[in-house]
């Protein structure tokens, strides 16, 4: 692929080629428009920091980011210690660095 389409290109890898590239191309439309409907509503999820009820657990989730967005639309100084509360006590939840550490 460098060789034929970036002429003299220094690459210290093997790479790949066209047919593996359609390949890939392929395959990633095929997830995105099956042939079968998926539920008409939503589209399979590949994110890998997609916010998942049963995954693991996440500083900024659902609960935190609505507290946030509510303090500061209402400028709840009662929600905002609320929202700092939650991102702040990180002994027991272990989400950050600094909970880690303590």
């Amino acid at each position: 692929m460098v060789d034929k389409y970036f002429t003299w290109t220094p690459s210290r890898i093997g790479g790949i080629g066209l047919a593996e590239i359609a390949r890939e191309a392929e395959q990633q439309h095929a997830r995105a428009f099956p042939t079968y409907p998926l539920n008409g509503h939503t589209l399979e999820v590949y994110g890998q920091y997609q916010y998942r009820k049963d995954g693991e657990l996440h500083l900024f989730n659902p609960r935190t980011i609505h507290l946030l967005q509510k303090a500061t639309r209402n400028n709840d100084y009662k929600t905002f210690k609320e929202y700092t509360r939650l991102i702040d006590d990180q002994s027991e939840r272990m989400a950050t660095m600094r909970g880690l550490m303590i």
